[in-house]
């Protein structure tokens, strides 16, 4: 394979000797993950609550927000388009980075965009504003 990813560990978090990949790769493994309906329910979803006991056996509830700023209605999406979910990440090495599933209203066709690196949370999202715009036909 000329995969250009590879991760030592589940994290994939910042490691100069072991951790890399390519947006290509990343657009590989989203768009094969979209393929299930209890992901694609997930990365829609504004918020996230879940009840659990902690380690002291302390019941506990938590609610993780979505930073997806086209989900929760932050940013707005370009007209004619939907962005039907994504991922953010951000690291010192990586930048800001996120990858979207979108649609053109007027088609059946789904887009699996990616922008990585940007230099700040607007950016990123402008850049990946721009991306989109470009799919309405």
């Amino acid at each position: 394979s000329d995969l250009k990813q590879h991760f030592v560990d589940c994290c994939g978090l910042t490691d100069s000797d072991a951790h890399y990949t390519t947006a290509y790769d990343l657009y590989l493994i989203f768009n094969e993950a979209f393929k299930y309906p209890q992901f694609r329910e997930i990365i829609e979803a504004k918020a996230y609550t879940a009840d659990y006991i902690n380690g002291a056996g302390e019941s506990v509830s938590r609610t993780w927000k979505c930073s997806n700023q086209f989900i929760t209605g932050e940013r707005d999406t370009p007209e004619g388009v939907t962005v039907l979910g994504g991922k953010t990440g951000t690291t010192k090495a990586a930048g800001y980075c996120l990858i979207i599933a979108s649609k053109d209203n007027a088609s059946e066709g789904n887009f699996i965009s990616v922008v990585l690196k940007s230099d700040s949370r607007a950016h990123l999202y402008d850049n990946m504003t721009n991306i989109i715009s470009k799919i309405v036909k």
